[in-house]
């Protein structure tokens, strides 16, 4: 029997809708040497179904069936199964660029790499709209050599990318060789094995290219079902901890660790849709879960993102009451804002002032879509480094030296990239007192 290149496992639980939008974009891949493991977990509508007749279809779908105990263990499950050389772990939400498993594959094989990390789309599941972010590949974090471990950036390790499995492929003997399983748990299930990941992976090598659609805004899916389980992601935090601990390594990559998590936590707290689960996870974060996990006692210099330290300091400080209260007076003062989750600075901004717009991501999308709809500035130029894949609105941003503006707002949410891109401005021969950057996130 020929051992597969790259073994595919899909935790499915539920997602007719989309299920075989994700199954053709596998079984149409340019690399054909591929398994699929689809590992239904307790569906209860007609996923199981779909899978069977595909894998009736195509030989190289293989279709596993336990009991509803999460995607961790479907993942467990299919990888207990797998061949490949190397391994990706994907969502039944998805779906992929046709390229994405050759193109990782050949990656991979070319840096020798225990793991490659990838860039993604999102992909609004009401609105339909495709967005580029620039949180799932962060370049301010990354290393200049095309080849690195974590003592290449120790205080960075856990902040190059989302931690999240699906961005990223795997050689499957590093994998069985340190033992990394997934949590057995629901939601989060992902972060302690792709940190750990991180962690022990000698050759790690990035991919700049974006190859998957990632589903947001999709009901169904397990982020946008936290609530149930409003906890995991302290018990999926402070497993990775303890592991860092065991290791002897933790107080080397502390600080990045804490970084990650706090804006993770944060996030997770936002997707609270029910008052009592949210109260519990805020009083424990606020009366446990900052100070196991370390958040506590640094000041706002030890944060990468400012706002993570200001909404933290906030819960430590104030009740769960006081802080929804004082959001929502925020919210009412910024009603344009919160429907976009980004304010533009107006502040800054004249009516009559030419405006270059600096970045297209999520932040830049918001940003032009108040500018468009509010006439708040003239925007002259719409730049982004990533323009080649952005269509025809948004231009290079060498382009910024041939054009008359009188203001260039950055248009991204991180602070160490902003002060890059303010860096590279400053190179091209801008005026500091021209530049703009606020953090665009609400508090």
């Amino acid at each position: 029997m020929i051992t597969p290149k790259v073994s595919v496992v899909i935790p499915v639980y539920n997602a007719e809708p989309f299920l075989e939008e994700c199954l053709n974009s596998l079984i149409s891949q340019t690399l054909n040497d591929i398994e699929i493991i689809c590992v239904d977990d307790g569906s209860t509508d007609n996923s199981f179904a779909i899978l069977s007749t595909y894998s009736v279809k195509d030989s190289r779908i293989k279709v596993l069936k336990q009991e509803n105990s999460g995607a961790g263990t479907a993942r467990n499950n299919g990888m207990a199964t797998a061949g490949g050389d190397y391994i990706i772990f994907l969502d039944a939400d998805d779906y992929f660029d046709r390229q994405m498993l050759e193109l990782t594959y050949e990656k991979a094989l070319r840096d020798n790499a225990d793991i490659v990390l990838f860039d993604i789309y999102t992909l609004d599941n009401v609105t339909k709209e495709v967005r580029s972010p620039e949180l799932f590949l962060n370049h301010a974090y990354i290393p200049e050599q095309e080849i690195f471990n974590w003592r290449d950036i120790p205080n960075y390790i856990f902040n190059i990318s989302s931690i999240t499995v699906w961005n990223k492929l795997f050689r499957r003997d590093f994998i069985n060789t340190h033992n990394i399983k997934f949590q057995q748990i629901k939601n989060n299930d992902a972060n302690y094995f792709a940190s750990i990941a991180l962690i022990k992976a000698e050759r790690i090598s990035i991919l700049d290219k974006r190859l998957m659609y990632f589903r947001q805004n999709n009901p169904s899916s397990q982020t946008q079902n936290t609530a149930a389980n409003p906890l995991n992601s302290f018990v999926a935090w402070k497993a990775v901890k303890d592991k860092l601990v065991e290791e002897g390594l933790y107080e080397k990559v502390k600080r990045s660790f804490v970084n990650r998590i706090t804006g993770h936590l944060l996030d997770r707290l936002s997707l609270m849709n029910n008052g009592s689960a949210f109260e519990l996870l805020y009083n424990k974060l606020r009366n446990e879960y900052f100070e196991t996990l370390d958040i506590t006692g640094h000041d706002e210099s030890y944060f990468y993102n400012r706002q993570d330290y200001v909404r933290s300091r906030k819960i430590i400080e104030q009740t769960a009451a006081e802080y929804l209260f004082e959001r929502i007076e925020y919210l009412k003062r910024s009603a344009y804002s919160a429907q976009s989750g980004f304010v533009f600075p107006r502040g800054k901004v004249n009516k009559d002032e030419r405006i270059v717009l600096y970045g297209a991501g999520n932040v830049g999308q918001s940003f032009y879509r108040q500018i468009v709809n509010t006439g708040c500035c003239e925007l002259v130029l719409w730049v982004d480094r990533n323009f080649k894949n952005l269509g025809s609105q948004v231009a290079n941003p060498e382009i910024i030296k041939e054009t008359s503006y009188d203001k260039i707002v950055i248009a991204v949410a991180d602070k160490q990239m902003a002060d890059s891109i303010k860096r590279y401005l400053l190179d091209l021969g801008v005026d500091d007192d021209r530049i703009i950057w606020e953090d665009p996130r609400l508090l």
